[in-house]
């Protein structure tokens, strides 16, 4: 019997090799990010580097984290879910030895002992093999790679957080400063006020938004941006020659995230085939959660109650998810914008506003519906609801004409 033990034992480890747990198939495809590193590429500017950190893991209770969210951008581009990691997307070949590419990424070191509390990691081999890209590495070496940053005509990268301390992503972060000679951050405020100039801001609404830039002064205690040259120089002429000007000396000179940002989004903003069916599916289950809501809610119920009634439905069908928190409103709760407490015990007969939607597969819906409580509007609720459906209705068919005349 001594003889056979291991035996058994060497069986039962091959049925579980070979008994692989059911996995969702509809996965974005490493075809598919490759084509997005190809188009991001031919957008990038001559002689051009972009970079792509992973997002930071955040601290929930002590050695507990929030479960991660992946940085949708690096995402987009790889398929990689895991943190501590950066891409680089280069315009041209580069070469190393023999070696000729055109990115690299250095990823999350496989550790056995964290995955047996954390989950699987990819290693430096699951992304060679699932994800497809070929010039991978572990996080560490990154510091020893050799990268000559001043080659290059433009470093395009999004704005980097400032709270990041300790830990693999604060050291890639040190390290890409260190190598491209970039000293400190983005002033955020100033980042951010710069966007919103260039962005959002016309002669139309010029006066509000140089109300919007002296509040922000008097309250963020910040010298560098309470003296920004350009602001101060929009405040004292508020008018559409200064902000013209003021635009155009921003652009000259713009942050460093300006023109990554606006190369993303130019390729985020139009979706794919492959990325329409993510879509529609993350939009189907989430309406399904909503019909499932609209027919069960009833005046005991709580907020909570009802939040998770949608998340038991965007997890039967398959989402990972929620897009965002969920916002269950009722009564003046739903008049708070990103009201997110939904701890009200009873709904009673009132309004109940819900904006709730699923993610699937890296894909957010996006859905709002306001319902009665006790099932039935009184005539004034019914006639508000009309008004704002026949004004959503008006909205829809304009965007229909828009896209039939090419505009």
């Amino acid at each position: 019997m001594h003889k056979l033990f291991p035996l058994l034992i060497l069986l039962f480890c091959s049925l579980i090799l070979v008994a692989q747990d059911p996995l969702p198939t509809d996965y974005l495809t490493k075809e598919f990010h490759a084509g997005r590193r190809d188009a991001l590429r031919a957008l990038m500017p001559e002689h051009s580097v972009t970079v792509i950190f992973a997002y930071p893991e955040r601290v929930f209770s002590q050695d507990i984290n929030y479960v991660y969210h992946p940085n949708p951008d690096l995402y987009y581009f790889t398929g990689y879910k895991e943190p501590d990691a950066v891409l680089f997307v280069f315009k041209d070949d580069q070469y190393r030895g023999d070696t000729i590419y055109n990115e690299l990424f250095f990823i999350r070191k496989r550790n056995p002992q964290m995955e047996q509390w954390t989950g699987r990691r990819l290693g430096v081999e699951g992304v060679k093999e699932k994800l497809g890209l070929s010039q991978v590495y572990n996080s560490d070496e990154f510091k020893n790679y050799e990268i000559d940053f001043s080659k290059f005509s433009r470093i395009l990268y999004d704005a980097l957080p400032d709270d990041v301390n300790g830990g693999t992503l604060a050291s890639l972060m040190h390290t890409f400063r260190d190598k491209a000679h970039i000293k400190g951050n983005e002033n955020k405020y100033i980042r951010g006020t710069y966007n919103a100039l260039i962005n959002y801001t016309t002669p139309a609404n010029l006066a509000l938004r140089v109300d919007r830039i002296k509040s922000s002064m008097a309250s963020i205690e910040d010298e560098e941006f309470r003296n920004d040259s350009l602001l101060i120089r929009l405040i004292q002429q508020p008018d559409s020659a200064t902000l013209a000007d003021v635009a155009q000396k921003i652009m000259a000179s713009p942050p460093a995230s300006f023109e990554y940002n606006r190369l993303v989004a130019s390729l985020r903003e139009i979706k794919t085939p492959e990325e329409m069916a993510l879509l529609r599916k993350s939009a189907f289950l989430s309406a399904i959660a909503h019909k499932e809501v609209m027919k069960a809610i009833e005046p005991t119920m709580s907020e909570s109650e009802l939040t998770g009634i949608y998340e038991y439905v965007h997890r039967k069908y398959g989402a990972e998810a929620e897009g965002y928190p969920p916002i269950v409103g009722t009564g003046a709760n739903g008049c708070i914008l990103h009201y997110t407490e939904n701890n009200v015990t009873e709904v009673r007969n009132q309004l109940v506003l819900m904006d709730v939607a699923s993610e699937y597969h890296g894909y957010s819906a996006d859905i709002t519906r306001t319902v009665p409580a006790n099932g039935k509007f009184s005539p004034e609720q019914k006639q508000v609801y009309q008004l704002v459906y026949d004004a959503q209705e008006a909205v829809f068919k304009l965007c229909r004409q828009e896209l039939r005349s090419g505009n």
